[in-house]
């Protein structure tokens, strides 16, 4: 396992990926991939909460009434 798995190793799907019998440079394309798979599904996320917001922010309607500030304390 070389120190970029290692790096990477925050997940029981790199764990399990380390122990399988493959050679390295499968090993190193199967990293790869998952990284990339990690990248989409956070650019996804990003895109979701996005359309999330402005979906939440039309409904916020704001009024334009004339403040009457109160003097008497």
């Amino acid at each position: 396992m070389t120190t970029k798995v290692k790096n990477y190793s925050n997940s029981e799907v790199y764990a399990s990926l380390a122990a399988v019998r493959i050679s390295a440079k499968k090993r190193a394309e199967a990293v790869e991939a998952l990284q990339i798979g990690e990248k989409i599904a956070d650019a996804v996320l990003a895109v979701a909460h996005v359309l999330k917001l402005l979906v939440a922010v039309p409904a916020l309607k704001p009024t334009f009434k004339p403040l009457n500030p109160s003097f008497r304390h």
